[in-house]
């Protein structure tokens, strides 16, 4: 369920809509839109700082959807977090990813995936993990591309929960992080909507901050009055009338 502390968020065109989600759009998009393993994208994200001779050889290695499984289990015994996205369903033909939630702060960096295809009727999107969870979205499909706060909305009350807010409190309950070490831990990211990583640094960051105040708020609690009732309960069992107060 979507916090109500987006609307303390200023400074953002939530009604920020796509042109389109499909060609023509730059090589750079493409890319990003096409490629799963988040390492992979990492590289291709600074393709214009490497000299031109070697962008082609980048591009043949790293720009392809999926690698071979050979080079996957490669990569897994090197470290976990270099499998990140490459456990994901292909995408379908003509299919994008619109946005991803890509778990930083975990071994393996676990990725979910918002997509979109062109149907008959309109624009037809789903979201998938890397572990077959079957999510439920609203809306699965629309005339246009969302705007910004629609994906916002389809990200955040997507079913069986969250794919932000339920990750940091799993982490934080049975992880054992405290709340200022979940800053960061989740990123979300999307190569049609140039905020939107912004925009929720600053919403899951006044999360936390908002977790974060009230435990602070428990344990002044908790000593001020240790083993104590309220003021309030203690008054009206002490009194030898019985009366309310």
């Amino acid at each position: 369920m979507m916090s109500r502390l987006w609307r303390r968020i200023e400074g953002f065109d939530l009604q920020f809509r796509p042109r389109s989600y499909f060609w023509p759009m730059a090589f750079e998009q493409h890319l990003m839109a096409t490629v799963k393993g988040s390492l992979r994208r990492e590289l291709l994200a600074d393709l214009r700082r490497l000299p031109a001779q070697d962008r082609a050889a980048v591009v043949a290695t790293a720009g392809r959807e999926r690698i071979s499984e050979s080079l996957r289990a490669m990569l897994g015994r090197m470290h976990p977090a270099f499998m990140s996205g490459e456990y994901l369903p292909d995408l379908a033909r003509g299919e994008v990813e619109i946005a991803r939630i890509h778990i930083v702060g975990s071994v393996t960096g676990d990725v979910t995936s918002v997509r979109a295809r062109r149907t008959k009727k309109g624009i037809a999107y789903r979201m998938e993990d890397e572990h077959e969870t079957e999510y439920e979205i609203r809306p699965r499909w629309s005339r246009a591309p969302l705007t910004m706060f629609e994906l916002i909305r389809l990200i955040e009350n997507a079913k069986p929960g969250s794919s932000t807010l339920d990750v940091l409190k799993m982490n934080h309950e049975h992880g054992d992080m405290r709340w200022d070490e979940l800053e960061g831990f989740v990123e979300v990211s999307s190569p049609f909507y140039p905020r939107l990583r912004e925009w929720y640094d600053r919403y899951l960051g006044l999360w936390i901050a908002s977790r974060s105040g009230r435990c602070r708020s428990r344990s002044r609690a908790r000593r001020q009055h240790p083993g104590q009732l309220p003021l309030s309960l203690t008054v009206v069992t002490s009194s030898n009338h019985g009366e309310e107060r």
